[in-house]
């Protein structure tokens, strides 16, 4: 989704967009929606500061909902469930590569699978360590069941 919008935007505008003004950037668009503004203002940032999502854990929360085809709220901190991360974190290392993510990133990931029930850190969330343990009692069948449902959110387009 969004590696297409970065594609469409090098090509129509050139790879200096993103020092445009937004109104340029979305002068060729037949529509324009929130989310598509909401869009290219996270593929702005990636592209200016590729280190950004993950190293700044309010930008990452923030980025979620754009990068899932939603748009931000900024009244709230949001806090996104696990296949909206994992979809997030497929969409940003297309764009910028897996990149080391700085703690306040892993905390926010950590949370986000304590509060779905997570006893083991599947693909995509590899990058958190040992030095944050999940809480153990995730059954068999749920650990199959989650990596279904992550291959599926992973895996479209």
């Amino acid at each position: 989704m969004l590696e297409k919008l970065l594609q469409h935007l090098n090509e129509t505008l050139g790879p200096d967009w993103p020092s445009y003004e937004l109104e340029t950037i979305l002068y060729d668009f037949p529509e324009v929606s929130d989310v598509l503004v909401d869009q290219i203002l996270v593929l702005r940032n990636l592209v200016l500061n590729p280190a950004l999502f993950w190293t700044d854990p309010l930008f990452f929360l923030f980025s979620i909902a754009p990068l899932n085809g939603e748009t931000a709220d900024f009244s709230y901190l949001p806090s996104p469930n696990s296949l909206e991360v994992a979809k997030a974190l497929v969409e940003v290392k297309k764009i910028t590569g897996e990149r080391p993510a700085s703690n306040g990133v892993k905390l926010c990931i950590l949370r986000c699978l304590e509060d779905d029930g997570y006893s083991v850190a599947p693909y995509p969330f590899t990058l958190i360590s040992d030095k944050f343990p999940l809480a153990p009692g995730q059954t068999t069948e749920d650990i199959q069941n989650k990596a279904e449902a992550l291959d599926k959110v992973c895996s479209m387009p």
